[in-house]
């Protein structure tokens, strides 16, 4: 995170000079990531000498990085850059006063401090002098904070993109499957038209034209008849009433719909009504 700050203020890091105050855990963690930045020069001062040569001997720091001293601080506060500190003071070591006196020695030069330390080493003040870009852990936090609400946007975007991109998939494989259902329907209605009309064909071959006048009505009937109940018998098998009242239901609404038939117990309106004739089978002498 406090690259990321450092990269908002500054375009290169190769001419920069970044000094850490402090020698602590944290303070190594956060170097590890300023020092991939490539610097020109990266400092380490810390009151016990010892420590800070430890941590540059951690982070592999060669000349002209390394170790300075604790108390020529002012002085490398006014040829730093980025100031990371993090030291363990009880008080805060930079002060507004003392930080107005280095700016002067800087002319003004922009300097970049991340005060990680807690309490702070950094008074709140020194932020408000210009060009000092001060961040401390509440600012971190925040943009962390802010960060996360962006990640969970992101995750309810993606999240929405997949169910989208699951009900197109579901309805691509819906449609499909009622494709191969309409198919399905039709061949199973030719069959059971072919199968009868093979049945009359015979009949009517079997009879003579003088009779054909006569029986044609009652073959007609007879092969409308069978036809229909071949059609009907395995959907009206599933409004059997030992079926429970749910699926009874189900299945009554989907015939209503499907065939549109009226709702309630009103006789359907056909246009055009034809008196059925009874079905009956025809006997050829």
């Amino acid at each position: 995170m406090a690259v990321d700050f450092a990269r908002q203020v500054f375009d290169g890091f190769s001419d920069k000079t970044m000094l850490a105050i402090g020698a602590g855990e944290m303070a190594k963690l956060t170097l590890v990531h300023l020092r991939d930045l490539k610097p020109h020069r990266l400092w380490i001062t810390n009151r016990t000498d010892g420590r800070a040569r430890q941590l540059a001997i951690d982070l592999c720091l060669e000349q002209p990085h390394g170790v300075r001293k604790f108390e020529d601080l002012d002085d490398l506060l006014v040829e730093a850059d980025i100031v990371l500190t993090a030291t363990s003071a009880a008080e805060p070591i930079l002060t507004t006063e003392r930080f107005r006196s280095i700016m002067k020695r800087r002319r003004s030069r922009p300097v970049f401090i991340v005060d990680i330390a807690l309490p702070r080493d950094v008074e709140a003040g020194v932020g408000q002098l210009s060009n000092v870009y001060l961040y401390n852990l509440d600012d971190l936090q925040k943009v962390i904070g802010i960060n996360n609400q962006e990640r969970d946007s992101q995750a309810q975007e993606a999240h929405q993109l997949v169910q989208e991109a699951a009900c197109l998939c579901m309805s691509q494989l819906q449609n499909q499957d009622v494709g191969r259902l309409i198919r399905s329907l039709r061949e199973r209605l030719h069959t059971y038209g072919e199968g009868e009309q093979a049945r009359t064909l015979a009949k009517l071959q079997s009879i003579s034209d003088a009779e054909l006048r006569e029986l044609l009505p009652e073959l007609l009937a007879e092969h409308n008849h069978r036809l229909i109940n071949k059609v009907l018998h395995l959907p009206l098998s599933q409004l059997d009433r030992k079926q429970p009242n749910r699926t009874l239901a189900f299945h009554a609404t989907a015939l209503r719909k499907l065939f549109d038939l009226p709702d309630g117990t009103e006789d359907a309106k056909v246009e055009n009504p034809v008196e059925p004739v009874p079905p009956k089978e025809v006997i050829h002498p």
